[in-house]
């Protein structure tokens, strides 16, 4: 929650341990299914039309005046929402970050997450007593669309956060990419539009080709990205390429399995062909809000997938072992992930 401690209440909670600490965690739970309230009554689209009182917005939103009122209240306290004499209004924040017209749109994790917290996290513990994900993320996603259609928008706007950081780390010329994994297409269809003499394949598995051909269709760029259905671990090609991004795709599997994969990776590029991957690192980094949000997402890969964050040093000896010899690495500050390239 962006609530944001005085240094007296950091000193009070963390530092001299005068007060529970641990209840941030709680408030913080509390929080999470306070905003995706606000994000299912459509409350920051309403608001981002005009300020309203409570009482307007009670009307507009078709909720009880003095429950919506507490609701307004926490939402001020976090942040999201301004009141100026009981005229409710948007912070800069939630224009940029919590509206369908935002260019990176969180709304929509609200909307994915607070399922998966129902359906999902309560599960934790049977995942450790497992080794594994005690229930399978995508065959627990297949059947519910509207779920699904939240997570598939979320993911694209977290891609839309890294694009441009990403566009300037990569240069490419007339080469011919594989995309393993290309999800929503987005990385891809970016790589085409900053380097005009590349084309793309990218191979993903059916559930992702309705979006995948859709924004592809969108973007005009039918002309050079080509579709594969299937799994690449099942349909590795003849055909040597220049270069293959591998994102976002080592963390959602264990350790034995990427290590098969980057070997047949490698057979798969041509002779000065290169890999490029783009993930979460382990390691623990300057910014404990970084530490945080690296090391929940490991947790969440563990237990929905049974993946999880791998460090540098971990993926560089994979690399080395299919036959990597030069290896680098690029960080994307804005996002926390890295690139590593393998030559």
């Amino acid at each position: 929650m962006p609530v944001f401690n005085s240094s007296i209440e950091k000193l009070f909670l963390g530092k001299m341990n005068f007060g529970p600490a641990p209840i941030l965690d709680l408030l913080g739970g509390f929080s999470f299914y306070a905003v995706t309230s606000a994000v299912e009554l459509k409350l920051f689209e309403i608001l981002n039309v005009k300020e309203m009182s409570s009482i307007e917005i009670a009307q507009a939103v078709d909720c009880d005046a003095r429950g919506l009122d507490t609701l307004l209240e926490l939402l001020e306290t976090l942040g999201y929402l301004k009141n100026k004499k009981n005229m409710y209004s948007l912070t800069r924040m939630t224009r940029k970050w919590m509206l369908p017209s935002s260019s990176v749109n969180f709304s929509d994790g609200f909307l994915y997450y607070s399922k998966t917290m129902v359906d999902c996290w309560p599960y934790i513990t049977a995942s450790m007593k497992k080794g594994d994900a005690h229930i399978y993320f995508y065959e627990w996603l297949k059947d519910k669309p509207d779920t699904a259609a939240s997570f598939q928008k979320f993911m694209m706007s977290l891609a839309l956060l890294m694009i441009p950081e990403l566009l300037k780390k990569i240069k490419l010329t007339n080469e011919s990419i594989l995309d393993i994994g290309g999800s929503h297409g987005l990385y891809s269809i970016a790589l085409c539009r900053s380097n005009p003499d590349i084309t793309v394949t990218i191979i993903d598995s059916e559930y992702a080709m309705p979006l995948l051909r859709n924004n592809i269709k969108e973007a005009g760029m039918e002309h050079r990205i080509k579709l594969i259905t299937g799994d690449f671990m099942e349909n590795s090609s003849k055909i040597k390429y220049d270069r293959i991004l591998l994102f976002n795709v080592l963390h959602e599997h264990k350790e034995a399995y990427n290590i098969e994969l980057l070997s047949r990776i490698r057979g798969t590029l041509n002779s000065k062909g290169s890999l490029i991957i783009l993930d979460g690192m382990r390691e623990k980094k300057i910014s404990r809000l970084a530490d945080l949000a690296t090391r929940m997402y490991s947790l969440m890969f563990f237990h929905f997938l049974g993946g999880q964050n791998y460090s540098f040093k971990e993926i560089s000896m994979w690399l080395k072992s299919a036959g990597f010899s030069q290896i680098k690495r690029k960080e994307l500050y804005k996002s926390g992930f890295s690139l590593i390239i393998g030559e």
